[in-house]
């Protein structure tokens, strides 16, 4: 069986998970492969696990070993504001963006996302954009913002959910 390596999945979500333990990390292949450059998935998983202080790692019995292991999956492609949100990890029901809503419409329910074309997402504090961007629609804040992860201006997109009851 051929080696399993970080390059052979550029443009992939890597998904780290222990059924036994219940640990969950996903990575973003093309920035863990800038970052880090090139590594052997095997290792990668028994260097997690370690990292996450699983107590099975270096257990030498069958029946007590660690069992992580790492699912690839391809990133979507499409419009990047539908990517933005999949980044983020907050692509779930009830999960809109907003363009041409005003800031100071979104009700008390309403919790507000702000996330960056490169996966970084943040939950804001929806009164006090509202009182510093008075009568401005999302896409006009929006294109005032820039991203404090990899400093691009006007990537950002918002998106609001109901806060859970």
């Amino acid at each position: 069986m051929s080696q399993r390596w970080l390059s052979h999945y550029a443009g992939h979500w890597l998904h780290f998970s222990c059924p036994r333990c219940g640990l969950k990390k996903s990575y973003d292949a093309d920035r863990t492969l800038a970052q880090m450059g090139n590594h052997n998935l095997a290792g990668m998983c028994v260097v997690l696990a370690e990292a996450l202080k699983c107590p099975r790692v270096f257990s030498l019995s069958s029946w007590d070993i660690c069992r992580m292991d790492v699912r690839p999956i391809k990133k979507p492609s499409g419009d990047p504001v539908a990517r933005a949100l999949h980044n983020a990890k907050i692509a779930k029901g009830g999960l809109h963006t907003i363009t041409t809503m005003r800031l100071d419409e979104l009700q008390e329910w309403h919790v507000l996302y702000a996330t960056c074309t490169c996966g970084r997402s943040k939950a804001l504090d929806r009164s006090k954009m509202a009182k510093k961007y008075p009568g401005l629609t999302a896409d006009e804040v929006a294109k005032k913002l820039s991203c404090r992860h990899c400093g691009k201006a006007g990537t950002r997109y918002f998106a609001i959910a109901n806060m859970p009851r």
